[in-house]
């Protein structure tokens, strides 16, 4: 019945309606930022973004790629929140940037601008690759999974699922967060307007990586969104790692927010890591320290970065816009 109703009229009507609210959304934003689009070119949603290259005592190089809000620089002396996104290539950022944007922008004075802070790698291609063949996404994701490996992972282990050796180089996540703590976040901290509110994000290797960040120190950030967490590396340590943090009496300082996602295509295996996770943290809520868990239906483990990005923004605004 609903195919045979949908006729050329109502697809003519949707059309005008699109296009009205185009044309709508268009108006406000030439009012609002005609005259910067004169001073700056870009797509509207990184038109405010600046890059920086950062390099560790030990000499190891990450690229920090900062997305402004659109209002930064006509807002005075405004503070944001700043939210930094681990795994930055090759999609997290611009997927985080984008809704960051978007949903300001789309939803003007109801949803609150953040900095959008993406690290990665100065060399977004992996050491060996061939710059004469177009990588795909997932190909390159693949290939930045030793450096992933090192720097989100807390033990040095192999995968149990046969995938390429990565104990010569897992089990640095400490050094790699003393880095965001002592190095990144100061200078960012001097060269941006940034306010009380910290958001640390991860996927999947990178969701390992916030977990120990969490447990780590919770005095760098006040929120941790924790994506598809593969917690299930070596021997899954972290679970068990938070299982003593939260019978600890550090448990009784903390003050953060936690959000943990999983898609609900994920496998079995995945799912398990990510509810595991949250009952376990979920143990030791208070006022001050709260858990939440969302499934996020349809998504597999690749396609759900996109809606973990959203997921973790509409999290994140609604505690700032209701704390």
């Amino acid at each position: 019945m609903f195919v045979e109703r949908w006729t050329s009229t109502s697809v003519g009507m949707v059309s005008t309606v699109v296009l009205a609210t185009t044309w709508a959304l268009w108006t406000r934003y030439w009012k609002r930022y005609a005259q910067r689009s004169l001073e700056v070119s870009g797509p509207l949603m990184f038109r405010e973004t600046e890059t920086h290259v950062y390099r560790t005592l030990a000499g190891i190089q990450y690229q920090a790629q900062i997305s402004l809000p659109l209002s930064y620089h006509s807002s005075g002396q405004t503070s944001y929140p700043i939210l930094v996104v681990l795994d930055a290539e090759p999609c997290l950022f611009s997927l985080f940037a984008i809704n960051a944007r978007y949903l300001a922008y789309a939803q003007e004075g109801s949803f609150p601008e953040v900095i959008v802070v993406g690290l990665g790698y100065s060399d977004t291609l992996p050491e060996g690759s061939d710059t004469t063949q177009q990588q795909s996404a997932l190909e390159h994701w693949q290939g930045l999974r030793p450096l992933r490996a090192r720097d989100f992972l807390p033990t040095a282990a192999d995968s149990p699922y046969g995938a390429e050796p990565l104990k010569h180089v897992s089990g640095h996540a400490e050094e790699f967060f003393d880095f965001i703590e002592n190095q990144l976040l100061l200078d960012l901290t001097k060269r941006y307007r940034i306010g009380d509110i910290r958001c640390l994000a991860g996927l999947s290797l990178s969701g390992v990586g916030v977990t120990h960040a969490l447990m780590r120190d919770t005095t760098t950030f006040t929120h941790y969104a924790i994506g598809s967490p593969s917690l299930w590396w070596d021997g899954e340590v972290m679970l068990k790692r938070a299982t003593d943090w939260v019978q600890s009496d550090d448990i009784h300082k903390v003050a953060a927010k936690v959000l943990v996602t999983i898609g609900g295509e994920e496998s079995a295996m995945m799912k398990k890591c990510a509810s595991d996770l949250a009952e376990v943290l979920g143990r030791a809520s208070s006022s001050a320290f709260t858990v939440e868990l969302k499934s996020i239906p349809d998504d597999d483990h690749q396609s759900v970065k996109g809606t973990f990005a959203i997921r973790t923004l509409q999290w994140l605004a609604l505690s700032i816009l209701y704390p």
